[in-house]
C-alpha cells in the first residue's frame, strides 16, 4: 500500500489499467454512517475503510469521507472508497461483508469468467447467504430446535463436500 501512496494519479491509473488487464476490478464503493456525534460517525468510517484495506484480495483501497452533517441531534456522513480487487470474487465478497449503499464498477469494461470462476462466484454468494441465514436462525432458535438445525447444517456441509469431491473425480 505504501508504494501506492507515493505514486502520482497518472501512475496509479496506469497501474489500475495494467491490473485490470490481468483480471483485477476497479470500483467505487459508497457507504453511509449514522450516529449520535460527529466524532462517532467519522471514527466509524475511518475504522471501516481501514478494515477493508486488509481484506483478502484487495490490492488498493482509499476512501474519502465527507464532513459529517447534523440533523435533529443525529449525525451522518458518507464515504466514497476506491477499491482495486484482484478479481470479481474478491469484490463480491467485499460487498457482502461491508454492505455498501452503492457500487460503481469502473474498470475493466468487460469481465469474462471461466466456468470454474463463475461456479466459484456463485458458491461464494451461496455460502455468504447461508452464513447470514444461519446467524439469524441461531440467534432466534433455542433448545431442541437449535440442536436439530445445527445437525442439519453439519449434514448439509458434509453432503456439499461429497458432491464437490465426486465432481472433481468425474471431471
Amino acid at each position: 500500500m505504501e508504494k501506492f501512496e507515493k505514486a502520482s494519479a497518472q501512475d496509479l491509473e496506469r497501474l489500475f489499467d495494467e491490473a485490470c488487464r490481468k483480471g483485477a476490478v476497479l470500483s467505487l464503493f459508497h457507504f453511509d454512517a449514522h450516529g449520535s456525534s460527529e466524532d462517532e460517525v467519522s471514527g466509524v468510517m475511518v475504522d471501516f475503510i481501514g478494515r477493508m484495506t486488509n481484506e483478502r484480495g484487495i490490492l488498493y483501497c482509499k476512501g474519502e469521507i465527507e464532513p459529517p452533517l447534523e440533523k435533529e441531534g443525529k449525525w451522518s456522513t458518507i464515504a466514497e472508497v476506491k477499491v482495486l480487487s484482484n478479481n470479481l470474487s474478491a469484490l463480491l465478497n467485499l460487498a457482502f461483508k461491508y454492505s455498501p449503499i452503492a457500487v460503481e464498477m469502473l474498470k475493466p469494461n468487460e469481465i469474462r469468467l471461466t466456468l470454474e470462476e463463475a461456479q466459484s462466484l456463485v458458491l461464494d454468494a451461496s455460502g455468504t447467504a447461508q452464513e447470514y441465514a444461519q446467524y439469524v436462525l441461531e440467534k432466534t432458535m433455542t433448545g431442541d430446535d437449535l440442536k436439530r438445525f445445527r445437525e442439519r447444517m453439519k449434514w448439509r456441509a458434509e453432503r456439499g463436500r461429497e458432491i464437490l469431491e465426486k465432481a472433481k473425480r468425474e471431471g
